[in-house]
């Protein structure tokens, strides 16, 4: 939350300044402002990740132009940094915010110090700039140039904290965490904090470290901040009732009397939730507790809720969707969602979705879900199925966290275990990036490589000019996205194309059907954001090749997930 001058009169002297993130100002006077921040608030939505990525096709030109204008006006030089990184152009988002950090530290506004210091520790921490490791020591030198220049901003310790996190620092985790919670009671500033955003995840990071050092005290005040922020997460509940019943000075009554801080337990979701991991727990003492408290009511509540046994559940599902082979609980659990769309009330979905829209989306094309899941041929795929619904529906993102790959994104050797003798074709994003990455894993074994770009890029960057002078038989050529038919384009046989594009994946796949049909060459497919894509890209190339097998990757990190590959072999 932060405070934007946005409602003025349409005067002639007063006009926004700078082309990315102006500044409202009034030729030969001061503004007058009022502050109606009770009575308005304004929806941003421009960080989702489609809106970031059209943004930055504009945003990074301009941000280009201002500084090769102006070399010194390190405010553009930070925005630069920061829409490179939306960009995943990590490498480059890490060197100019370096720029600003050691060149332009008195020269910026506070502001756009800290975007250029928080996008560091994003690029340095992604992996698409090295090993993250090997930034430890930088990174605690820009810290300490940023602490001596008497700057404070919470979300650097924070920014610290998780790229940390990254390397495996634990102790030094918990301090720049803390620190970041400290500075955060006294922030009196107006700057949005990336922070505020992950609050539960900081307390729960703390819970868990001080739950494992033996530190009751402070492991129960995390939990419980942590759950105040949302109580119906399950790991900081169940370190939580660990805590309790481990403690032999509290007594069910009084562990279940603390938790009603917390929960509503008049309410009988939040009973049964607390019941449930109870149960999990095996806190014996409070499960019973419970029950003996409940009303005659929430008891039937209860016995009606019971779970069927495992072999119950088996049957129900495999009579619902007979062409699922309901043998694990991944296949359970992601038909259980599949059940909660199609049955449960738009209004209740809207509550727990992570937009909307989504939900719409996925009560309409629930069929062809199902018809997804059954096409991917192994489990890692369909578990990342699974992982998108939860996060999608539930806003819970630990199970496709737990199906992220760490790999090089689209060489996946199980998948694709080797590009032998192919001819091969790149399109879209991070070419420079992709061409080594799969130079890297398959070799100079290919036959030759096409790589088209769109015709405002430079195809002659260091980079790629490297790569080719090494390797034999990789062309570049200049293209639209939009308008490129590789049928037209290329006569002879394609075996393997990857294609990692914002908005015309369907329209280039049309392009490319004679060959796709003729060939059947593999493809690796970059879905983004566009969950559309994820049903009707298989149902389209099902149709032009039965024989297809589907996998899905996912290499993702933000909070509405990215960078989900489809491979079609």
């Amino acid at each position: 939350v932060s405070e934007q001058d946005r409602i003025f009169r349409n005067r002639k002297d007063i006009r926004y300044r700078k082309p990315i993130h102006e500044v409202l100002s009034a030729s030969g006077r001061d503004l007058q402002l009022i502050d109606a921040t009770e009575a308005l608030s304004i929806m941003h939505t421009g960080y989702l990740r489609s809106i970031i990525a059209e943004k930055g096709k504009r945003n990074v030109p301009l941000l280009r132009k201002a500084v090769q204008e102006d070399p010194d006006d390190y405010d553009s030089w930070a925005y630069l940094a920061e829409a490179l990184s939306a960009e995943d152009n990590y490498m480059e988002a890490l060197r100019t915010s370096e720029k600003v950090m050691e060149e332009g530290l008195y020269k910026a506004e506070l502001p756009q110090v800290n975007t250029a210091l928080m996008t560091w520790y994003t690029s340095a921490s992604s992996g698409k700039t090295g090993d993250p490791a090997k930034y430890k020591k930088q990174a605690y030198e820009l810290y300490e140039r940023y602490i001596k220049a008497g700057f404070s901003y919470p979300d650097i310790e924070f920014g610290m904290g998780c790229y940390l996190q990254k390397i495996g620092d634990t102790e030094s985790v918990v301090r720049f965490f803390e620190t970041a919670l400290q500075k955060l009671e006294h922030y009196k500033g107006v700057d949005t904090l990336k922070m505020a955003g992950r609050l539960d995840h900081i307390y729960a990071y703390l819970a868990l470290f001080y739950s494992e050092r033996q530190d009751p005290q402070k492991a129960v005040y995390y939990c419980t901040l942590s759950l105040r922020v949302d109580k119906y997460q399950e790991p900081p509940l169940s370190c939580l009732l660990g805590l309790l019943k481990n403690d032999r000075n509290t007594a069910a009554a009084q562990a279940y009397a603390f938790l009603g801080k917390i929960y509503d337990t008049s309410s009988l979701k939040d009973k049964l939730f607390i019941l449930k991991l109870s149960m999990k727990a095996e806190y014996q003492e409070l499960s019973e507790f419970i029950r003996e408290n409940m009303s005659k009511k929430e008891l039937e509540a209860l016995n009606t809720s019971a779970e069927p046994s495992w072999s119950e559940r088996q049957d129900t599902l495999k009579k619902e969707y007979p062409r699922i082979p309901v043998r694990n609980r991944t296949d359970q659990n992601f038909l259980y969602l599949v059940n909660e769309l199609r049955e449960e009330k738009a209004d209740s979905l809207y509550e727990k979705a992570l937009l909307k829209e989504l939900v719409d989306m996925l009560r309409e094309h629930w069929e062809d879900i199902v018809n997804l899941y059954e096409r991917l041929d192994d489990y890692r795929s369909r578990q990342c199925l699974y992982g998108l619904l939860e996060t999608w529906m539930h806003r819970e993102n630990r199970i496709i966290s737990l199906a992220r790959d760490n790999g090089l994104e689209f060489w996946d050797m199980d998948i694709i275990p080797t590009a032998e003798g192919m001819t091969c074709v790149e399109i879209g994003k991070q070419l420079a990036e992709s061409l080594n990455g799969f130079i890297y894993t398959y070799g100079d074994s290919y036959q030759k490589i096409f790589c088209f770009l769109e015709g405002s890029k430079d195809h002659t960057s260091n980079s790629l000019k490297e790569t080719a002078a090494k390797y034999n038989n990789i062309s570049f050529i200049k293209a639209a996205p939009d308008s490129l038919h590789l049928d037209t384009l290329i006569d002879e046989p394609v075996h393997l194309i990857r294609i990692d594009v914002s908005g015309s994946l369907q329209s280039l796949l049309e392009g490319s059907m004679e060959h796709i049909r003729t060939e059947h060459p593999k493809l690796a497919l970059c879905l983004d954001c566009d969950c559309n894509n994820l049903w009707q890209i298989p149902k389209l190339l099902k149709k032009w090749v039965p024989e297809y097998k589907f996998y899905l990757r996912y290499y993702g990190k933000n909070m509405i997930p990215d960078k989900i590959i489809l491979f079609a072999v």
